[in-house]
């Protein structure tokens, strides 16, 4: 009844015997959307069906769908659980985060052990590797002197870790100062925003397994590792030689075909209508790669200690 209440204070009605269909797109800004009304101009857009404990939601206004997103992982409130606050995900990507050097002034590595065990089992890589990849990969562009392409944010992109795609467009670094108790909480036992993981149509889509699987990794990944004696199976560094990998992340990394070449398929820049380093596409590459996971580039910053990360 909670659950109902949440969706109808929102505008949307519960039809128990009908399972709705929304819809979810990323605009040139990189800014995530959905609705229950297919839109007719974005790139690619994802049909979800919703998990089969939401199953009859029907959106009946586009501009309820994010807070119907909201208020449906909400778990049930208690006095000795209140529900979590909205995730701080739905922030401006121009958000501080993205701006402000979390590290500036630090010497070394500036993440706790902590949020580099989060960054390992999202991201299989320490905090600091994925946060600096934007400057880090400029700064190496600068030392080289290729100036054509210190410019070109269809560089950047082309370059960029491989496990940074369309999942990370407008979303913080996982740290616990930047996302809800309750995105941190899952990102925590097992590397995903909470939403990640609601919808099996996603979960099946994105990484070929269901949503309990992936919620399950790191103990199975345990049991795997015992069974291989593969080192140390209570340490991240080893547990993470299984972590689940996306789609996107493993296409970017190139499979090897029959006669033994190694394709490479970039889904994030076909799904902007990029194949190539055209000037017309600049502005939207530009926001998209602002949008994207990592300390955003500024020509000012100081320099990094990049060589043992970045390229």
């Amino acid at each position: 009844m909670l659950l109902r209440t949440l969706l109808l204070s929102t505008a949307l009605i519960f039809a128990p015997f009908t399972q709705a269909e929304i819809y979810k797109w990323v605009d040139e800004r990189g800014n995530v959307h959905y609705s229950d009304e297919k839109p007719a101009t974005a790139p690619m857009v994802e049909t979800i069906h919703p998990h089969t404990d939401k199953m009859g939601v029907q959106l009946t206004q586009p501009a309820s769908a994010e807070q119907w997103k909201q208020d449906a992982l909400q778990p049930p409130a208690s006095a000795a659980q209140p529900a979590a606050a909205p995730s701080s995900r739905t922030r401006s990507v121009n958000a501080d985060y993205q701006q402000q050097d979390w590290c500036e002034g630090v010497v070394a590595n500036c993440f706790t052990e902590q949020q580099d065990y989060v960054c390992k089992l999202r991201y299989g890589r320490e905090c600091q590797d994925i946060y600096h990849w934007k400057v880090c990969l400029h700064q190496h562009c600068t030392d080289n002197r290729l100036a054509d392409k210190c410019e070109s944010p269809f560089y950047f992109l082309d370059k960029r870790p491989n496990m940074l795609g369309r999942r990370d467009l407008g979303r913080p670094l996982p740290m616990k100062e930047w996302v809800s108790a309750q995105d941190w909480a899952c990102l925590a036992t097992h590397g995903f925003f909470c939403d990640e993981v609601a919808f099996e149509a996603d979960c099946q889509e994105h990484y070929r397994q269901s949503c309990a699987e992936l919620k399950n990794w790191v103990s199975t990944a345990q049991e795997r590792c015992i069974s291989a004696r593969d080192g140390d199976c209570k340490d991240i560094d080893s547990l993470i030689r299984y972590r689940p990998a996306p789609v996107e992340e493993v296409k970017k990394a190139g499979t090897m075909n029959a006669s033994g070449r190694v394709i490479t398929q970039d889904q994030l820049l076909q799904s902007l209508g990029v194949h190539k380093n055209d000037p017309a596409d600049v502005g939207k590459l530009q926001s998209t790669l602002e949008a994207i996971t990592g300390l955003n580039i500024d020509k000012h910053r100081r320099t990094f200690d990049c060589e043992r990360r970045w390229p």
